[in-house]
């Protein structure tokens, strides 16, 4: 799963975990939407140390969804170095 942090104001860290799984993105949607009505955009703090891919193939689409659905709403993002991710 999943987890995030509230750093201040539109500043959201998000944990990746280290398989992203199918509803990780529907998770944390609400969050990230609730900040974004909020101040218009976010920036994200990613720590992606731990992530070593997705679960399966539907994990991966959701993730890519996501991203493209929310990336005009990203002001910044910085993360930190993950592994290569793989699927499976």
């Amino acid at each position: 799963m999943i987890k995030t942090d509230i750093i201040s104001g539109n500043v959201l860290r998000i944990l990746a975990p280290e398989k992203l799984k199918v509803d990780d993105f529907r998770q944390i949607a609400p969050q990230v939407d609730s900040i974004i009505s909020r101040y218009g955009k976010i920036r994200l703090l990613i720590d992606a140390s731990g992530f070593d891919g997705w679960e399966n193939i539907a994990a991966f689409e959701n993730h890519a969804g996501f991203a493209k659905n929310h990336q005009q709403k990203v002001e910044r993002s910085q993360s930190s170095p993950g592994t290569t991710g793989s699927i499976g």
